[in-house]
């Protein structure tokens, strides 16, 4: 359009109309699908003067609608100052632009006219929702021309039903706000802006405006329905789950309680009573506490819920100012609140005299509350980011590692008695020379590593090597702290043929992992042990190539064998797990990290990274994934989490 303005100054208006109106014409064959969704023209600033007028043709976003054409951006031509080399001749033949025929789709009585040109078969089908005016196809240069002063005009075709409401300027109540100033973050309109309001500020037109604060809103929805309402949904089922445990737990009680009574018949039914309403009591305080917590997690689920129904109204409302006053709430749910375990006391039952009968028929023990800390929801990232890379320096590569703080990880090597903490930048941190080569290793709540050998478990505190226990008839071969301080240690017999999973409380064994319900062995070599947050313990059979979860009573949940999109065999070595108590297993054939959910759903694997031999894994309190390699000692962390 400049060149033809350039080439035809000396022609009549009526012809630049007729160029005008043609170029709108093959602009229509054009058009978007975006037409059928609300309407978010680009809008660009006019410095335009009426003498110019007829050089420098004025960008005005035009978006004109044809469903049978593919999606295809509105192409903007910048204007050409006469000083400029001429832009080569395009023979282009004049003519009268055609007005659509709305008769199919609209009564003749509701056809708009051009408030323009105010002639009876001009349909007024664009919309100038600066002026407020209908235009015909042809009239819209002529708007255009006949302005007087610099300003915006946002012209699209017309959707009445698809239009937003436009806020009232807060300086002139009778003029609509079609301009927004981005530094000053507020809505103003055309006359503000000739009278000098807002200049040099960098503003946008206001329709562009709309169209990002609905798309903040409508991202803040999904991210809430997608994200945090299964987190919290997930961790509310939690509850419900320990709440019917804690008060099944209780009732035992009270029944061992009512089986006692009996055979003391009347005699201790003073005492039984006395002991009942202390469960009673005891019960009730703990049913409260996870009950609150319970609240903790349900009233901010229904607050999302609530948001997310307004959020909805907003989008789908027409009001601006709605959009304009919407502030984003989803950092104030960004983070889990803590939730509440409870252990209910078991009841230890005394023999004595008669005469004491609180005394003789027992003690009730008091509940263990286990505050688990919240957390932040965290998502996968789409391309999981290398952070660092750093060499270990073990001669004999990384045998184990595992992360104990914020960027750092307690790291052994085959056969060597040093263990070292390294933080993200490979600096070596602490070291601590044992008085054996470790297997394996793990460090319980108060930061002491524990460390095995063949046939010992150890501690270090201060500084100093210590022997917890010693077994003879079984080699010991995995270890983990969990979230009670106790110890899981796999250990398998002298032929490999046999294996368990041994749970200690100090040096008391209070539960051993064997066999499933129905008497099969479950482990082989058990070599490496992990507790989820979940509290199943995750066990690595080596042997038989799978991975093996059991709830925190031992019995089997499932069972996970690869993925079968691997191309080779699923050799799983050691095992982890992350804030979402998904569980990561490192895959050495494959050279990859497989990521599955605490229910054994595949979710992804981690691949490349140019991983060689991945023998260990541990995942850090921000979620980040640290892999040893077993042969060179390097150490490699990636993030596949985001916030």
């Amino acid at each position: 359009m400049i060149a033809e303005a350039e080439e035809h100054q000396g022609q009549n208006i009526q012809e630049s109309e007729e160029h005008q109106g043609q170029n709108i014409q093959e602009s229509e064959e054009n058009a978007k699908e975006e037409l059928d969704k609300s309407i978010q023209p680009e809008h660009v600033r006019l410095n335009v003067s009426r003498e110019d007028l007829r050089l420098e043709i004025p960008m005005t976003h035009v978006r004109p609608e044809s469903p049978n054409k593919p999606d295809t951006p509105q192409e903007h031509v910048r204007p050409e100052t006469p000083t400029r080399p001429a832009t080569p001749q395009v023979n282009v033949t004049p003519a009268t632009p055609k007005v659509p025929d709305f008769s199919k789709s609209i009564a003749a009585q509701d056809i708009l006219k051009c408030d323009f040109c105010q002639e009876d078969d001009a349909a007024g089908e664009m919309y100038c929702k600066t002026c407020a005016l209908h235009l015909c196809t042809a009239c819209v240069s002529r708007h255009i021309e006949s302005l007087t002063s610099t300003c915006f005009h946002d012209i699209a075709r017309y959707k009445s039903s698809r239009d937003f409401i436009r806020p009232v300027c807060d300086f002139h109540s009778d003029q609509k706000c079609e301009i927004f100033c981005k530094e000053c973050d507020v809505p103003f309109c055309s006359q503000c802006l000739s009278e000098g309001s807002h200049k040099n500020h960098d503003i946008t037109g206001i329709c562009g405006t709309y169209a990002v604060l609905k798309d903040k809103i409508l991202k803040d929805t999904n991210y809430l329905q997608e994200n945090m309402i299964p987190e919290f949904e997930k961790n509310v089922h939690q509850m419900n789950q320990w709440i019917e445990e804690t008060t099944e737990q209780y009732d035992q009680v009270a029944r061992t309680m009512s089986q006692i009574g009996n055979i003391w018949r009347e005699q201790l039914e003073a005492a039984i009573a006395h002991h009942k309403n202390k469960i009673q009591a005891s019960r009730t305080k703990d049913v409260q506490i996870l009950t609150k917590c319970e609240e903790s997690l349900t009233e901010p689920l229904a607050k999302i819920r609530e948001i997310i129904n307004k959020n909805k109204q907003i989008v789908s409302s027409l009001d601006f100012k709605q959009l304009f006053e919407y502030r984003s709430s989803v950092e104030n749910f960004r983070r889990v609140p803590h939730i509440t375990e409870i252990n209910a006391p078991s009841f230890e039952q005394h023999t004595s005299l008669l005469n004491q009968m609180v005394e003789l028929i027992g003690k009730l023990g008091h509940s263990k509350i286990t505050n688990i800390p919240g957390y932040v929801i965290r998502i996968h990232m789409e391309n999981p980011t290398l952070l660092t890379t750093f060499q270990s320096k073990y001669k004999k590569g990384i045998r184990r590692l595992r992360c104990v703080s914020k960027g750092n990880a307690w790291i052994c090597g085959f056969y060597d008695r040093w263990l070292k903490s390294f933080d993200l930048n490979g600096t070596t941190r602490h070291r601590i020379l044992l008085k054996h080569a470790p297997i394996r290793f793990s460090t319980n709540n108060r930061g002491d590593i524990i460390f095995l050998d063949d046939h010992s478990a150890n501690i270090v505190q201060d500084g100093e090597n210590e022997c917890l226990f010693r077994v003879t008839d079984w080699k010991l071969r995995s270890v983990c702290c969990t979230v009670h301080d106790e110890l899981l240690i796999g250990m398998t017999n002298f032929q490999k043929t046999e294996g368990k999973v041994v749970r200690y409380s100090g040096l008391k064994i209070v539960g051993e992992i064997q066999r499933d319900s129905e008497g099969n062995l479950l482990f082989c070599m058990p070599y490496f042990v992990q507790e989820n947050r979940n509290l199943d313990i995750c066990v690595t059979e080596v042997k038989l190539q799978k991975i093996l979860v059991t709830d925190k009573m031992g019995s089997l949940r499932f069972t996970y064998s690869g993925n079968p999109a691997a191309k080779n065999t699923f050799k799983p070595l050691d095992i982890a797990t992350d804030s979402k108590s998904q569980i990561l297993i490192v895959d050495k054939s494959n050279r990859c990290v497989h990521i599955i959910d605490k229910d054994g759903q595949f979710i992804r694997i981690i691949g490349g990274f140019d991983l060689e031999e991945p023998i260990s894994i541990s995942v850090s309190l921000e979620d980040n994934l640290w892999v040893g390699e077993s042969k060179s000692g390097i150490v490699k962390v990636i993030q596949y989490m985001k916030e």
